[in-house]
């Protein structure tokens, strides 16, 4: 898995741009310049989706939290599903086991 803090990313204060660069710089910055009232908006660059920034504590408390890699989601996980078998397949012809055969032709020349 890639390093978290090597990725670059893209702030937005409101419809200003804010910074673009490192993760860890980003958010060092939207925490420096943001206020209570403040839409901030930060982007991954390489996929356009919105990065969540976790901003309490201090400096050093928010680049621990970013250079920790992601904690898989917890919660049900989903079984796991089957095939289940096609028309095609129920209309396959089945092979039958030779001792079958044997013991219907012989309980039927009885």
């Amino acid at each position: 898995m890639s390093d978290p803090t090597l990725k670059t990313c893209t702030a937005f204060v409101g419809h200003r741009l804010l910074l673009s660069g490192l993760l860890p710089d980003v958010a060092q910055a939207v925490r420096q310049s943001t206020g209570l009232a403040d839409v901030v908006l930060v982007f991954d660059d390489a996929t356009g989706r919105i990065v969540d920034l976790d901003l309490r504590g201090s400096d050093a408390d928010i680049l621990e939290r970013i250079s920790q890699p992601p904690r898989p989601m917890r919660g049900a996980i989903a079984p796991k599903l089957t095939r289940r078998p096609t028309r095609r397949d129920w209309m396959k012809p089945r092979a039958r086991k030779p001792e079958a055969d044997r013991n219907w032709g012989s309980s039927r020349a009885r």
